[in-house]
């Protein structure tokens, strides 16, 4: 079997940021408590704001702050979502520029 791992160019890809620290330390309790433990958030998920920093190569997904999640965006949601089992949670996120979604 092959394993893939996605990552990105952080020298040469735009970066997304949380601009809210309230809500990036939430998401991190979140990340640390729940998400990586496999546990469901989608419950009590609200949908997080992120915001493009200094644009560079536009890609279509994205690590932020080595949070062990991945950002995609429309497009490689509607590419990767198809394979998408019930076991991983696709979370919606609120941006100015596009649709993104936390995987």
């Amino acid at each position: 079997m092959i394993i893939y791992e996605l990552s990105v160019d952080s020298i040469d890809a735009t970066e997304l940021l949380f601009p809210i620290p309230k809500e990036k330390e939430l998401l991190l309790e979140l990340i640390e408590d729940k998400i990586s433990n496999g546990i469901s958030v989608k419950n009590e998920w609200k949908e997080f704001i992120v915001l493009k920093r200094e644009p560079k190569i536009d890609v279509d997904f994205y690590d932020i702050d080595d949070m062990g999640v991945c950002i995609f965006n429309q497009k490689a949601y509607d590419l990767l979502g198809p394979m998408f089992d019930e076991s991983i949670e696709v979370l919606p996120l609120k941006s100015d520029d596009q649709n993104y979604y936390l995987k």
